[in-house]
């Protein structure tokens, strides 16, 4: 697997998050320690993109990475999904 160089990548992120309506989170246990992730929750918001994190395990929750700070945080189900996709 042939590594990606980190500014190409961080561009062609930024793209896929400008066409997007708004970005889910998902989390983790490990997501606050996630470079990568960490930085596409602040492109979404520096793009003022809306912005949701979903823990994707109801009983082994991680730490809410502070790039969430002030934004709505919920479990994973189809539910809260349909209801966040339908708010766009």
């Amino acid at each position: 697997k042939k590594k990606w160089n980190e500014n190409e990548w961080k561009n062609k992120c930024r793209t896929k998050i400008k066409r997007s309506h708004g970005v889910i989170a998902l989390l983790s246990k490990n997501t606050h320690k996630a470079g990568g992730a960490r930085w596409e929750m602040k492109c979404a918001s520096e793009e003022r993109k809306k912005i949701i994190g979903m823990h994707i395990k109801k009983n082994d929750k991680g730490s809410i990475p502070p790039e969430l700070k002030g934004k709505k945080v919920i479990e994973w189900n189809w539910e809260n999904l349909e209801k966040f996709i339908n708010t766009l």
